[in-house]
């Protein structure tokens, strides 16, 4: 039992950096997933107005 509390203390700090770390990189990865969705909704956007004005030029008749 002496050998498990010991072993608890002087592994404790290297536990929580461990839970730290771990936490840290979540936020981040979760971070990163925001943004790099945010941009494929902005390039949607960009490439359904793209479409519509690409439609819209083909639609008007050229002056002869």
């Amino acid at each position: 039992m002496d050998e498990i509390i010991t072993l608890i203390i002087n592994n404790g700090s290297a536990v929580a950096l461990l839970i730290y770390f771990i936490y840290k990189d979540n936020k981040f990865t979760d971070n990163i997933t925001k943004a790099l969705t945010s941009i494929q909704d902005s390039l949607e956007i960009i490439k359904e107005n793209t479409v519509k004005t690409s439609t819209a030029k083909k639609d008007v008749k050229k002056p002869q």
